[in-house]
């Protein structure tokens, strides 16, 4: 420990006094040490202005001062990393947020597409040929909520025509294969341009609403992506097929 003597710090064991002591008294005691501890005094007072001295107090203050600097340094990078760490959470928030309200939509957007898809489908439809035999077939359609329907098709027409009427039906599901018993087999009627219900989304470049959709009366085959005539897949009698939910 230091004490101030003058404008010089002395240690504390050169001028210790202990017990009562009177303001006389302390006078006298403090007479007496000056001029006994005056050679201590000097030597001190010497040693504190050597290089060495002055070397060691420099370098105490230094690492002292560095190990501020640590602490500081230290103490930043904490709360940086903090920092970082909450903007981390916020950006992967805003992310999951972006991307749920973006699936919501899609969703949204698929579930108008169908319905559009459908609606555009009952408008283009013809109305069903008169029944004659041996140019025309009559097929009923059970639906897989238990619902029946049924229609006269011409047997040159494209099988086509029988998916999109089982499409325009108000309770076909959104994907679905149409099924005959005998023989047991799937008919292979889903045109391949009908592939992406994506094409039935309302955008400002494709307005699903704008027009009443024309109806369709030539349902030949027309290249060999369509599908084949009823006569050609040998639909050419009555029967019941059956339509199955592919999302079941």
């Amino acid at each position: 420990m230091l004490v101030v003597w003058g404008n010089t710090l002395l240690p504390s064991h050169l001028c210790t006094v202990s017990g009562t002591t009177s303001p006389s008294d302390l006078g006298d005691t403090a007479s007496s040490l000056t001029v006994l501890q005056l050679p201590c005094l000097a030597c001190f007072i010497i040693l504190r202005s050597t290089p060495s001295f002055n070397r060691s107090e420099r370098e105490m203050n230094a690492q002292l001062r560095r190990e501020q600097d640590l602490a500081y340094e230290a103490s930043l990078a904490e709360d940086r990393a903090k920092v970082a760490a909450r903007e981390a959470q916020q950006r992967s928030a805003a992310l999951v947020a972006e991307q749920l309200a973006k699936d919501a939509k899609r969703k949204e957007d698929l579930k108008k597409a169908h319905i559009n898809r459908k609606r555009i489908w009952q408008s283009r439809l013809p109305p069903p040929p008169k029944f004659e035999e041996g140019s025309t077939v009559q097929l009923s359609f059970k639906m897989p909520r238990g619902s029946r329907v049924s229609r006269v098709f011409n047997l040159n027409d494209s099988i086509k025509l029988l998916y999109y009427f089982v499409l325009s039906q108000d309770d076909s599901p959104t994907e679905f294969e149409v099924q005959s018993n005998f023989p047991k087999r799937i008919i292979p009627c889903q045109p391949f341009e009908e592939s992406d219900v994506e094409d039935y989304i309302d955008t400002p470049d494709n307005k699903m609403d704008c027009d009443e959709p024309e109806v369709i009366t030539d349902w030949s085959r027309k290249c060999q992506n369509d599908p084949p005539s009823f006569f050609d897949i040998d639909l050419t009698r009555p029967e019941m097929l059956f339509v199955l939910n592919k999302d079941a």
